[in-house]
């Protein structure tokens, strides 16, 4: 397994990731109990950033003033065991680089800021005809981008929730 990190191959820094799995968001919940009554109410506010831990190994050829400058700051992060999703990432690891120097092995801690995968490549949808209709193909609620062009009036249907726009 390899992953890209600031359009940067890890294989092309002779790191190899051993380890690197795959996480899901805490969702962030208000919960409310009432006296009197059993058990409570919950209303999401939204999903937490999370860590994504990922260990690697430094190869004979790699070069670690090159790799400490590699693993740092934020950037796009893409997964050879996902290739058509990315995700937004930092690093926030703090790294003893003494024993790096000895082990070859180091450990970094991709912290996820924005919880969602994203395709790298997502063709547009065009519904010129009524009436139309777009399918979430993903796994979680969406926030689509819904642009329209032309003239006359449009009805939205989204999610039971009609909106006219002229």
């Amino acid at each position: 397994m390899y992953i890209t990190w600031k359009g940067v191959t890890s294989d092309s820094k002779n790191v190899v990731v051993n380890s690197m799995p795959f996480m899901s968001p805490e969702e962030r919940l208000d919960v409310r109990e009432c006296e009197g009554r059993d058990g409570a109410d919950y209303t999401g506010l939204g999903y937490m950033p999370y860590v994504i831990p990922c260990r690697m190994t430094l190869l004979p050829g790699a070069n670690l003033d090159d790799v400490k400058a590699w693993l740092t700051g934020s950037s796009t992060l893409l997964r050879s065991d996902d290739p058509l999703k990315q995700q937004t990432a930092r690093i926030s690891t703090s790294i003893n680089w003494t024993q790096v120097y000895s082990t070859r092995e180091i450990q970094v801690d991709f912290i996820i800021k924005d919880p969602y995968r994203y395709l790298i490549t997502e063709a547009n949808t065009v519904i010129s005809s009524f009436p139309g209709a777009v399918v979430n193909a993903g796994t979680v609620l969406s926030r689509p981008l819904l642009k329209v062009t032309g003239t006359g009036t449009v009805v939205f249907v989204v999610n039971g929730v009609s909106i006219t726009y002229i």
